[in-house]
């Protein structure tokens, strides 16, 4: 049994013991039928290709006055804050310097992201969150991601060989 199988056993025997499968002997005024609940066991077949199911690590460069120090956040196309962390979820989060300006992202950098005045030690150092509407003075004006990258690996492997990466920017992305 792969490890996907186990997974999915476990998370099927878990249902069914909290569920169970019994009849209940719960009536209402209206009616006193007895009502029969029971777990529904789908079968959960593992995807052919789990490497297709793993994130995928992206690089970036910048536009703008914005550095690897400024935190990043999501807007919508009409500029309204869809997405942005609580100052707790940015400790240990900054992008990994790379070669010719490329950064290595860490907290989901796309073509929707823009960047923040506060760097990621300011921002960790709030409070609280601040709100839309601070969060939208604090943009950066020009600020955001370009030349995009998602690479063939996981932000975890890629963060583990960087130099495997700085040899892809080096060569023009060229596949070998």
């Amino acid at each position: 049994m792969n490890t996907y199988s186990a997974v999915a056993a476990a998370i099927i025997s878990m249902a069914i013991t909290a569920t169970g499968c019994k009849t209940a002997k719960t009536t209402n005024a209206a009616d006193t039928t007895p009502v029969r609940t029971s777990a529904i066991v789908v079968p959960v077949t593992p995807p052919t290709n789990q490497n297709n199911m793993m994130p995928r690590a992206v690089i970036y460069r910048m536009t703008g006055d914005a550095t690897a120090a400024n935190v990043p956040v999501q807007v919508s196309p009409a500029g309204a804050i869809t997405s942005f962390p609580a100052p707790t979820d940015i400790i240990g989060q900054e992008p990994i310097a790379l070669t010719d300006g490329y950064l290595l992202d860490r907290r989901g950098i796309n073509d929707d992201t823009r960047f923040t005045r506060w760097t990621y030690t300011d921002y960790s150092a709030l409070k609280s969150a601040p709100t839309t509407t601070e969060i939208k003075a604090a943009i950066i004006p020009g600020a955001k991601p370009t030349d995009i990258h998602v690479l063939d690996m996981t932000p975890w492997q890629a963060a583990a060989d960087t130099a495997a990466i700085n040899h892809m920017i080096k060569t023009g992305f060229a596949t070998e």
